[in-house]
């Protein structure tokens, strides 16, 4: 399997090394490790919703709601793009490609039965 949405997100987030590293491996990262590659901004051990909205308080109360909305939409136009476009090519290389494999359905059925699985499609 593989992860269409983090496949076009991820390397503009993180960079093409750390995100393919993501993508191959499936691995799982700590909070510390998320946080020195760029995927977090910040690690708390208070309750985050808190910090989040300490943070949002203290740098966005002061700028007009709108010129904030318009500059969000305005970063993140490229990141818009991207998603428009590639995902549903992604979508599709999932469903109609990979879906189409025998890999594809053994890793389910391993997984749903919680066993290792057999590939046959190397």
């Amino acid at each position: 399997m593989f992860a269409p949405i983090a496949s076009v997100v991820l390397p503009g987030r993180i960079g093409r090394a750390h995100a393919e590293n993501l993508c191959l491996t499936g691995r799982t990262l700590t909070a510390t490790e998320a946080h020195q590659i760029g995927l977090v901004d910040e690690v708390t051990s208070a309750d985050p919703a808190a910090e989040a909205m300490a943070w949002a308080r203290t740098w966005f109360t002061r700028f007009s709601a709108s010129s904030l909305r318009l500059a969000v939409r305005a970063i993140r136009a490229d990141l818009t793009d991207r998603v428009r476009v590639r995902l549903p090519e992604l979508e599709a290389m999932y469903l109609e490609e990979l879906m189409a494999t025998k890999d594809a359905n053994e890793g389910l059925l391993a997984f749903l039965e919680k066993r290792l699985p057999v590939w046959s499609d190397r």
